[in-house]
């Protein structure tokens, strides 16, 4: 593969071939391994399966190559043998991928997010205006991608039936999921696909497959579903802190208090050089105005004498200790 890919051409074009193709080859081969290795992949894979799907791939690039009328393109891949002398050069189709609103029922988008060691699932709803009814999502626990996909399909099933509903299109853009709980009857999924062959007779549940791109909304939603540790489908359900704002009173002796504790910890802190007798005395008033500014606060309830009072205590101090400042 090496001497290959290092491997000179006697045409510009065809060195830019031979370095493309080794890479693309590697790229196939470590894609099945990947889905092997992450689960999305079941059963045995030949090479031959491989070389097609590499075959497939090179032609729609050439395709595209020969669309782009590059000189002397289709010479050189006939002389090298890459394409065979009849090939034909197919149509490129362009197909627009978008959600498509049910007809006169609702219908529940489902997605999945697998990482090592946490899982996580999520379900959008809508009718047949394509408003949003509700949405969830929820932690999983699964040992693969597949499996949390097949996990998220029948947990959002279960939770459309739980809330009364019926008669609901699901959809996934897992299509090996969706093989398992419609086809497969036997396997470690059994149980799943019995519950929704129960749910698809009893409840007239049917389900369907929508592509990637069209699923993005249940996606992101999936992708956020993972650092969750208990469900979540309504704002309200949300662990988010209230927030309230202060009244204007409250907004007051918080400043006050402010003010007050950024002084005791000048006096505390810095030192200062005082004589003892007013520097406890003084440290005692302020802990008095504080604990009486406090204390308003806390009931709510202060009278205007008081609060000057604290006022009178604070200048008091500060002239205090302006007076025996350091020497």
């Amino acid at each position: 593969m090496m001497h290959w890919w290092l491997k000179a051409g006697s045409k510009t074009l065809l060195d830019l071939l031979k370095h493309l193709i080794p890479g693309i080859i590697c790229w196939f081969i470590w894609k099945t391994y990947a889905e092997f290795i992450w689960g999305d992949r079941v059963g045995g894979v030949s090479s031959e399966s491989i070389i097609i799907q590499i075959k497939h791939f090179i032609s729609t690039w050439i395709t595209s190559l020969s669309r782009l009328k590059i000189p002397g393109v289709e010479d050189v891949l006939l002389e090298e043998g890459i394409i065979p002398r009849n090939f034909k050069v197919s149509r490129m189709k362009i197909r627009a991928i978008r959600w498509i609103k049910p007809q006169n029922c609702l219908k529940l988008n489902t997605d999945a997010c697998y990482v090592p060691g946490k899982a996580g699932g999520a379900a959008i709803l809508r009718n047949d205006d394509g408003k949003l009814i509700a949405a969830i999502a929820f932690p999983l626990v699964a040992s693969s991608s597949l499996e949390a996909e097949i996990f998220s399909i029948a947990y959002a099933s279960r939770w459309m039936v739980d809330a009364g509903f019926h008669g609901f299109h699901v959809e996934t853009d897992c299509m090996l999921a969706l093989g398992y709980l419609t086809q497969v009857r036997d396997g470690r999924w059994k149980g799943c696909f019995q519950e929704m062959e129960l749910l698809r007779i009893r409840k007239a549940i049917s389900f369907g497959h929508i592509w990637r791109e069209a699923n993005t909304a249940a996606h992101y939603l999936a992708k956020s579903s993972t650092n969750i540790l208990q469900q979540f489908y309504r704002a309200k359900d949300l662990p988010i802190q209230k927030f309230v704002l202060p009244s204007s009173y409250s907004l007051f002796l918080i400043i006050v208090l402010g003010v007050l504790a950024f002084f005791a910890e000048i006096t505390l802190a810095r030192g200062l050089q005082l004589e003892k007798t007013s520097k406890a005395v003084n440290v005692l008033y302020i802990e008095a105005a504080l604990s009486q500014l406090l204390r308003m606060g806390s009931l709510r309830i202060a009278s205007f004498g008081k609060l000057v009072g604290c006022l009178l205590i604070l200048i008091s101090a500060n002239f205090t200790l302006i007076s025996y400042g350091p020497e």
